[in-house]
């Protein structure tokens, strides 16, 4: 029963991944259709932004089951929570290049930018991408990055991580062969994003 609702916890983690790369997509696009009247490009970003919408739908109907059916209690309970903050703050991205989009069909053909502006917005647009892509970086990066842990007989590793020494038990013992950020806890967003 467990391993399922760390399963259903996993594929949540997995959807705001893919909402924060879809949203960083959007921004990039929608600032150079801005910048560059390009409405083809608009019209894409337009149609595109109903994907994002019916991810951040699912994912929070989801997320709400998955606490009604489940009950989690602490880090679980946390992490479910940010996950339905993150997803609407990802929605709102989103939402965003949509707008830009529209803007940059608007003023088609010409370039709703003044050129004295140009520069502005596109480091509006590099630090949109910036933000947003950082979420969906840092639940990747978590999820895979092997812990390495502290060896007293060495003196190699990080001294750290000599709190989880059944972890390093176990991979001593052979009843594991690695442990991964998230299994200490490294995907509650919550700790540093809050």
């Amino acid at each position: 029963m467990r391993d399922a609702f760390h399963d259903d916890l996993d594929a949540i983690g997995l959807s705001l991944v893919e909402m924060s790369q879809l949203a960083n997509t959007a921004i990039v696009r929608a600032t150079k259709a801005i910048l560059e009247a390009d409405l083809a490009l608009a019209e894409e970003v337009i149609s595109e932004d109903e994907r994002i919408d019916n991810l951040h739908h699912d994912l929070d109907t989801r997320t709400l089951n998955l606490m009604a059916r489940q009950q989690p209690v602490a880090g679980d309970l946390r992490t479910l929570v940010a996950s339905i903050r993150m997803s609407s703050d990802i929605e709102r991205m989103g939402d965003l290049a949509h707008h830009i989009a529209k803007l940059a069909r608007m003023r088609y053909p010409a370039c709703a930018i003044p050129p004295e502006l140009v520069f502005i917005i596109q480091e509006m647009g590099e630090v949109a991408q910036y933000s947003d892509l950082s979420m969906g970086w840092c639940i990747n990066c978590h999820r895979e990055s092997k812990v390495d842990f502290y060896n007293k007989a060495t003196g190699e590793g990080n001294k750290y991580y000599s709190i989880y020494e059944k972890f390093h038990n176990d991979i001593k013992a052979g009843k594991m062969d690695s442990v991964t950020v998230e299994k200490i806890g490294g995907t509650e967003c919550q700790k540093c994003h809050y």
